[in-house]
């Protein structure tokens, strides 16, 4: 009695399976804050704009996991090639890069301002 072919593929699929689950992502691990600069937009000055401030000069530390990225309301993802995408409750957007040194260089862009945020991978 022969198998079906479907049937073999998911056998094979489940066998995998654990195996690819346990495979780390290449960015996972700590990043401690190093930096937050903000630099207004020169087209933002004048009358009724906002000042541009700074409430932390370093960002909080972030974690990732299996691609998922973390750090306090911020959630996220990185892709294989560290590009980071972080979100917040309230729809901010941080788009970002990690180096092949465990740099992580982000920005958010914000109606006057533009705030510059800088991680390191900590040492395990």
């Amino acid at each position: 009695m022969r198998a079906a072919p479907w049937v073999i593929s998911a056998a094979v699929f489940l066998l995998v399976l654990p195996l690819a689950a346990q495979t780390p992502h290449p960015f996972d691990g700590a990043y401690q804050g190093v930096s937050h600069e903000v630099e207004r937009y020169k087209e933002a000055s004048g009358k009724g704009s906002r000042p541009c401030t700074v409430q932390n000069p370093v960002p909080p530390n972030l974690r990732i996991a299996n691609g998922g990225a973390r750090a306090g309301d911020w959630e996220g993802t990185v892709t294989p090639q560290g590009v980071l995408t972080m979100r917040r409750p309230n729809a901010e957007f941080l788009q970002g890069q990690i180096d092949n040194q465990g740099n992580i260089t982000a920005q958010i862009a914000s109606i006057n301002c533009v705030h510059k945020f800088v991680r390191r991978k900590s040492p395990r």
